[in-house]
């Protein structure tokens, strides 16, 4: 029963840890997102995967790659969005350091 307990209590953790991650990454998508009508940052998502074993962060208007990862905005300079997707692994540490504080 006891390592059921310990199961559960980590399970709950991780899922924390990808929430606080997957809406902190939303966020910083949403701000880095330019803007010319707001079509573009207003169609930044996020929400559990319909499997419920994790989260997505999408935008699925369909310029939206060409914006993000091809320059098509001088807004947003090439490799900004790529280096902000790089820091992610960081963040996610400081986040479950936090979460294992019971912050």
């Amino acid at each position: 029963m006891h390592s059921k307990k310990v199961g559960e209590s980590f399970t709950r953790r991780l899922d924390r840890i990808a929430r606080v991650a997957a809406l902190e990454f939303s966020g910083t998508m949403a701000r880095m997102t330019p803007v010319d009508t707001g079509a573009l940052r207003a169609a930044v998502q996020w929400g559990r995967l319909s499997t419920g074993d994790g989260y997505f962060i999408s935008n699925r208007l369909p310029y939206a790659q060409r914006i993000y990862l091809e320059g098509h905005s001088k807004q947003l300079p090439v490799g900004d969005f790529q280096a902000a997707v790089a820091r992610l692994p960081n963040r996610i540490e400081i986040i479950a350091r936090g979460v294992n504080r019971g912050s």
